[in-house]
């Protein structure tokens, strides 16, 4: 089966190549084949096929306790990251521009290494974004000031508190990275070697850790709705005539 077809595609006004900016293009495509996707019958086969369980209630069970897991996680996360917000946005410090234009080097860094990684440059990319550089660079020092005065607070925190990481706390770290990565200590040491990554994998390790003393020590304190909140919330769950 080979089916024949004209389409016409408009091109937007902003779009990145100007020669084509606003214009209409016709394709002819050419049509080889058509599949359908056939899913498969929810049966112990099944089950037994996409993982170990026996049991198509076996691997529903699995599936609902991993979902639960997630879930759970992803509450402890938001949890972490307000608090870390919460004592951020009540500390009044100003972030030396010497470190904050360290970390913005640091970050494009780390930014280019990745465009490299997908055969991409620096100028490939503004130029697909439609970015211009002075705007990613105010994007990078905004990101930039924002981490830095967080790691000075939480830094503080740690001195205070004699937060500190043990060496046996780095090799358990570095064994993780290995079993999800699939490959030796050796190779994940080698890795963490070059360009300084050790010293950044022991300082995640050390803020990790004053989260974790700031979480362990905050009072939660469940939201309560308010009585105007809750007769709105009465209101606009009645039929409307």
């Amino acid at each position: 089966m080979k089916d024949v077809r004209q389409i016409t595609a408009s091109y937007p006004s902003d779009y990145s190549d100007q020669k084509l900016a606003g214009k209409e293009a016709e394709f002819q495509v050419t049509v080889q084949e058509i599949k359908a996707k056939r899913l498969p019958e929810l049966n112990d086969d099944f089950a037994q096929s996409v993982s170990d369980c026996q049991t198509l209630d076996e691997l529903r069970e699995r599936v609902k306790d991993n979902l639960q897991m997630i879930a759970e996680q992803l509450a402890e996360r938001e949890m972490r990251d307000d608090l870390v917000k919460q004592v951020v946005e009540g500390s009044f410090v100003e972030p030396p521009q010497i470190l904050v234009e360290q970390e913005v080097g640091r970050r494009r860094e780390d930014f280019e290494r990745q465009l490299t990684a997908r055969d991409a440059t620096w100028e490939s990319y503004l130029a697909q974004a439609g970015q211009d550089e002075e705007k990613l660079q105010e994007e990078f020092e905004i990101e930039a000031r924002s981490a830095v005065k967080r790691a000075l607070i939480l830094d503080a925190i740690g001195k205070k508190e004699e937060i500190e990481v043990m060496p046996d706390e780095i090799e358990a770290e570095i064994a993780r990275m290995s079993k999800s990565r699939k490959v030796t200590v050796a190779k994940v040491k080698k890795l963490l070697s070059e360009e300084d990554q050790l010293s950044r994998l022991v300082n995640r390790l050390y803020q990790r850790k004053i989260i974790q003393w700031l979480l362990d020590s905050a009072e939660v304190v469940p939201e309560v709705e308010s009585p105007e909140d809750a007769g709105q919330s009465e209101s606009g769950g009645q039929d409307q005539c």
